[in-house]
């Protein structure tokens, strides 16, 4: 939703001196979000100059801890995987390793989002634009798609194994061995598991990424800040105007 908003800061304050004749027409110099200016030590990007300045200010945070911590969760199900065919020959329930799945799933998205979030913002400031967010977002949401049916599909066959003992998973044991629990063809399971999980958390957090920078893209090249000289009758001084 389009907002916008108005504001001036008083720079310069002086008395007015008595102005003789007819005035002078106010000019006004337009300065763009994405344009530098050149400091001491090189170019400098605009939004460092006008941020103490002006309400659009660089997001907080970038999102990297998130997305670094999708991946450790998802390393760590894969772990909880390795260490139940390691201890218990691969009959464990697949509670852990489904919870580390899942939370991966949900952080990386959200990780997603504050990145795109941001380099939206970086990008603007600058002046550039990346054109593979719509790339981003058609292959990130068909993978994401892919891989919910997937994942969908693969545990509504597992749970069919391990509940009622049906089902392509399920493996009729040895009549002469008794088995505590339903035995299923973990092997299979988890690998689809696995890939549908990457497939959801990745392709989301793609998806996500390129929705957020393509509109907040929109949002900051709207932005343009001005600087108009004020008079008033006691003081002259110089104001600066933001609308977006």
């Amino acid at each position: 939703m389009s907002w916008a908003y108005a504001f001036s800061i008083a720079i310069v304050a002086a008395p007015a001196a008595e102005r003789v004749g007819s005035e002078e027409p106010v000019t006004s110099e337009v300065i763009s979000l994405s344009q530098d200016a050149v400091g001491p030590e090189g170019p400098v990007p605009s939004w460092e100059i006008w941020q103490d300045y002006v309400r659009i200010k660089r997001p907080n945070g970038r999102g990297t801890g998130l997305l670094i911590a999708a991946g450790a969760t998802y390393g760590v199900g894969i772990l909880a995987q390795l260490t139940d065919v390691a201890i218990n020959d691969g009959l464990g329930s697949g509670y852990a390793e489904r919870l580390f799945l899942g939370a991966s799933m949900v952080l990386a998205p959200v990780g997603g989002f504050l990145r795109g979030r941001d380099d939206a913002f970086v990008d603007a400031a600058v002046g550039r634009r990346k054109a593979s967010s719509k790339v981003m977002i058609g292959v990130g949401l068909a993978m994401a798609g892919i891989g919910a049916i997937a994942g969908l599909a693969n545990e509504g066959m597992w749970w069919q194994c391990r509940i009622n003992e049906t089902g392509p998973y399920y493996v009729e044991p040895p009549p002469d061995v008794f088995v505590a629990e339903s035995v299923c063809r973990s092997g299979v399971s988890r690998l689809v598991l696995d890939g549908s999980a990457l497939m959801f958390g990745g392709g989301l957090a793609m998806g996500v990424w390129g929705l957020k920078y393509r509109k907040d893209s929109k949002k900051y090249e709207r932005a343009v800040i001005s600087v108009v000289p004020r008079m008033q009758r006691s003081q002259v001084g110089i104001g600066i105007v933001g609308s977006f």
